[in-house]
C-alpha cells in the first residue's frame, strides 16, 4: 500500500502513514507541537541511510502553499536526516510531507506530520497556569492518568522519555485513532506539554512499557529545569478534561 505526497491533505494533526522501512523515527518540531514562533529548521530522522536522489521534505502552510523543499542533510555522516530551512511561517497550522528513498533497496515511502505556530505557543485562550481552574462542573468521567517518570524534582539525562500510567484504552485516547477521528469514540485525547510546547502524540508514538504504562520520547531537552504536564483534552477545544498532572525535573548539562 502506497500513497502520494498529497495524502497529507487528508490527515489531521498526526502521522498516519509510515509504511515499511526505513522509518522516520522522529521529527523536529515534534508532531502536534504548538510553537510560539516559526521554527528556523525542520528535520526528520530515518532509521537507516537515505538516498540523496529522491528523498525530499516539503512544508506547507495553513493555506496549503508549499514553502520550500528540503533534502537529505549531507553533513550528517549516515545520511539519515532530512532537513529544510523554511521561510518565516505565519501563525496557523502547518504540515510537512516527506518522501524517503532507501539507499539500500531504493524503496520509496511517504509520511507527514503537523505542527502549529501561534503568538504564544500555548493552547487557545488558556495558559498552563489556569488549566486547573478551567474544568466544568459537568466534567465527563475520564480514565485515571498519572506521570510515573520523571519523578518530581529528579535530575535526569537526555534523551528524555515521559512515562504515564492509565487504565484507559490508549488506542482510543490519542489523536489520529479511527474512533477519535470519526467522533464515535471518547471525546478526549492525550496532551503532553513540556514547558509551553504542546504535543498530541498518536498511539503509534507511545511505547508500551507494561500493564497500563506507556512511554513517549521527548528527545533532547536543554539543560536546566523543565515542567512536564499531562492531561486529557477535549477533542474540539483542546481544553483539559479531568485532573492536570505536572512535575518539574532538572535535565543535566
Amino acid at each position: 500500500m502506497r500513497a502520494g505526497l498529497g495524502v497529507w491533505l487528508l490527515l489531521a494533526t498526526v502521522v498516519t502513514l509510515m509504511f515499511g522501512q526505513p522509518v522516520l523515527g522522529h521529527a523536529s518540531p515534534v508532531n502536534g507541537a504548538a510553537l510560539s514562533q516559526s521554527p528556523p529548521v525542520i528535520r526528520a530522522w530515518s532509521s537507516e541511510e537515505l538516498a540523496v536522489q529522491g528523498s525530499v521534505m516539503r512544508p506547507y502552510d495553513s493555506q496549503q502553499k508549499r514553502q520550500t523543499t528540503g533534502r537529505v542533510d549531507t553533513t550528517v555522516s549516515d545520511h539519515a536526516v532530512l532537513k529544510t530551512t523554511p521561510p518565516t511561517l505565519r501563525p496557523g497550522s502547518d504540515a510537512v510531507a516527506w518522501r524517503d528513498v532507501s539507499a539500500h533497496d531504493k524503496a520509496a515511502r511517504h509520511a507527514s506530520f503537523r505542527f502549529s505556530v501561534s503568538s504564544s505557543g500555548h493552547m487557545p485562550s488558556q495558559t498552563l497556569g489556569s488549566m486547573t481552574g478551567s474544568m466544568s462542573s459537568q466534567t465527563p468521567v475520564v480514565p485515571p492518568l498519572a506521570i510515573v517518570s520523571p519523578a518530581a524534582h529528579a535530575t535526569v539525562s537526555n534523551p528524555l522519555m515521559v512515562v504515564i500510567d492509565t487504565t484507559g484504552d490508549i488506542t482510543m485516547l490519542t489523536m489520529g485513532s479511527d474512533m477519535t477521528m470519526s467522533g464515535m469514540g471518547p471525546n478526549v485525547h492525550l496532551h503532553i506539554v513540556v514547558d509551553s510546547l504542546v504535543m498530541m502524540p498518536a498511539a503509534v508514538q507511545l511505547v508500551k512499557l507494561g500493564s497500563n504504562r506507556y512511554g513517549y520520547k521527548l528527545g533532547r531537552l536543554a539543560a536546566g529545569a523543565h515542567t512536564i504536564t499531562v492531561f486529557w483534552a477535549d477533542n474540539k477545544t483542546h481544553q483539559p478534561v479531568g485532573p492536570v498532572h505536572s512535575v518539574t525535573c532538572m535535565v543535566a548539562g
